[in-house]
């Protein structure tokens, strides 16, 4: 794959040779990934945090106060396909209805240049379900109360 120049994963902004970011001292990672890096709404997107069946999740941040967001963007192939753009725009409509503290708020929703719809959701740091499961075994107090957060959603 073609680098498309260097990128900070804290802030986002975009360089051209490799080194440090000059805003927060970053290591510049090389970028495949035409997206990062680039303003989404009032947003900049820094890295990909997530790949699924129907697009990228992105942490992004907000430049001016550099609060961060996760921004999904719905994949090229995925935006040509009416029915999953309709489940994709029901699911931002649905989080949106729900408003429970174990599950994160959609904040915008918009199209990029291209097209391509996203939407922009809150950030939270943490470890996906998947990463503690490889992990292995867990004290069963921790089982408990994650399983009691998830059926409360």
């Amino acid at each position: 794959m073609t680098t498309n120049g260097y990128v900070c994963g804290e802030c986002g902004q975009r360089f051209a040779q490799p080194g440090y970011c000059a805003q927060d001292g970053q290591a510049l990672q090389p970028s495949t990934d035409p997206l990062i890096g680039t303003e989404v709404g009032s947003y900049r997107l820094a890295k990909c945090i997530g790949i699924g069946g129907m697009g990228h999740v992105y942490m992004a941040v907000q430049p001016r106060i550099g609060s961060r967001v996760a921004v999904k963007v719905l994949s090229d192939q995925c935006a040509r396909n009416p029915e999953l753009l309709e489940r994709f725009f029901a699911e931002a409509r649905a989080v949106n209805l729900i408003r429970h503290e174990n599950i994160v708020s959609v904040i915008d929703m918009a199209q990029l240049a291209d097209g391509r719809p996203y939407i922009v959701m809150e950030f939270i740091e943490g470890q996906t379900l998947g990463a503690i499961v490889r992990r292995g075994a867990a004290p069963l107090g921790g089982v408990v109360r994650a399983l009691g957060e998830v059926l409360s959603a």
